[in-house]
């Protein structure tokens, strides 16, 4: 099995729109990423499931289950609380921005997306959610020492 260093970054895109799906899945994949696609809001929460992904790449409008509403649920799946979610939107307004935060969501992208500034941002928003969980786990080792050391003065 590979360690964390070996192990790809899963990115999951949701997008209705096949071109959106396409030139994210080349650009991530040229990356080095396992890109995951979905087209809406049911599909990408059985993907999410599946595959735990380390980023979820979002489009806001799209038919059915918005990406508001995909994001809220996948917060509430078992492992949805701490993964990024990046909002994909052609609005530029600060309602949609707002909408997304309360959903949410982590940052936005906005159409049209330059595909290196997709590529930045994902890469930084796991970054930022592994330098959260070593801290959370070193966090809980110094804990744990700390209650040794008081059991061993008793």
């Amino acid at each position: 099995m590979a360690n964390a260093a070996e192990r790809k970054t899963c990115v999951l895109v949701v997008d209705d729109n096949p071109q959106n799906r396409a030139l994210a899945k080349a650009t991530l994949e040229a990356e080095e990423c396992d890109v995951v696609l979905a087209t809406g809001g049911p599909e990408a929460l059985q993907a999410f499931e599946a595959h735990q992904p380390d980023c979820v790449v979002l489009d806001v409008r799209m038919p059915g289950m918005d990406g508001f509403e995909t994001c809220r649920r996948l917060r509430a799946l078992p492992g949805g609380a701490g993964v990024p979610v990046l909002f994909l939107t052609a609005a530029r307004d600060v309602e949609t921005f707002d909408a997304a935060l309360v959903a949410g969501g982590d940052d936005f992208l906005t159409k049209p997306v330059q595909p290196a500034e997709m590529v930045l941002r994902v890469q930084s928003a796991v970054r930022a959610r592994n330098l959260d969980v070593s801290n959370k786990q070193f966090y809980e080792l110094v804990k744990r020492q700390r209650d040794d050391l008081l059991r061993l003065k008793l």
